[in-house]
């Protein structure tokens, strides 16, 4: 078990970013970036992602967790027919603001990153996406009792991920949640 704490400051900020939202809506957080290029989902499976996410309940929210430096990108991420339901999380200008945002949302999408394990230590369900670099997982997977892993086919990115797989266990989740 890990433990993660934030201050009352960061709460507020992520509460206030979030009450612009639908309360009744499922909000998931979706992390697309890595610790480097290689554990960085591509825009196009992004896209693929969200629009699976859509096709299988319209009552799902999109955060695009990000770096304040990644904000330009992540706005290109969001075209006009997935605005109405994807948005860029507001600039989280210190590892505790993360924190406070992954606790807040319902659910947690993202590449091995410390976002996997802010969420394990909220017990936030969580799909975890890993390149297939088995003694890095034993390592570093998830550690909570709420989590799904999706794997690459490649060793050495995340460049051969099943867009399909990750929708399903999101779903899973998310009927886990309603």
């Amino acid at each position: 078990k890990y433990d993660v704490f934030y201050s009352e400051k960061s709460k507020k900020k992520s509460l206030s970013f979030l009450s612009s939202f639908d309360s009744s809506k499922i909000i998931v957080g979706l992390n697309i970036s890595g610790s480097s290029l290689e554990n960085r989902i591509c825009d196009d499976d992004v896209k693929k992602i969200i629009l699976g996410l859509n096709s299988i309940r319209n009552d799902i929210l999109i955060i695009l967790l990000h770096k304040p430096e990644d904000r330009k990108w992540i706005n290109r991420l969001i075209t006009e027919d997935i605005s109405s339901f994807v948005f860029p999380s507001f600039p989280t200008d210190s590892v505790l603001d993360l924190a406070a945002l992954v606790d807040s949302v319902d659910l947690i999408i993202s590449p091995d990153t410390s976002i996997v394990h802010m969420a394990c230590a909220f017990n936030k369900p969580l799909v975890a996406i890993y390149k297939r670099d088995m003694l890095a997982f034993e390592k570093w997977h998830p550690k909570s009792s709420c989590n799904r892993v999706i794997f690459s086919q490649d060793f050495d990115s995340l460049k051969f991920i099943n867009v399909n797989n990750i929708v399903s266990k999101t779903s899973e989740l998310i009927a886990q949640l309603t």
